[in-house]
């Protein structure tokens, strides 16, 4: 499993929104997440790790998942669609 960053966007309210795809290569499986983070200091730790390789690319999205602040009534971010 790996990560594919696809951009980071900064909002007025101080909300980032972080959006990556999931890709699982043995599975053939891609899927694009979309995470909103409310602090800069969770954005940098997620980018270093992103940065360090794939090895840690797990620890980044469970830095993600953890900190993902909630939206909609079932608590979970809005899933964009697929990859091809």
């Amino acid at each position: 499993m790996y990560l594919i960053h696809e951009a980071t966007v900064k909002n007025v309210g101080g909300v980032i929104d972080i959006t990556v795809y999931v890709v699982k290569p043995a599975k053939r499986f891609c899927k694009k997440y979309e995470y909103h983070l409310s602090s800069q200091a969770i954005a940098e730790r997620f980018h270093k790790l992103y940065r360090r390789g794939r090895s840690l690319h797990g620890k980044a999205l469970t830095i993600l998942n953890k900190n993902n602040i909630k939206e909609g009534s079932d608590g979970r971010s809005k899933k964009k669609g697929q990859c091809n």
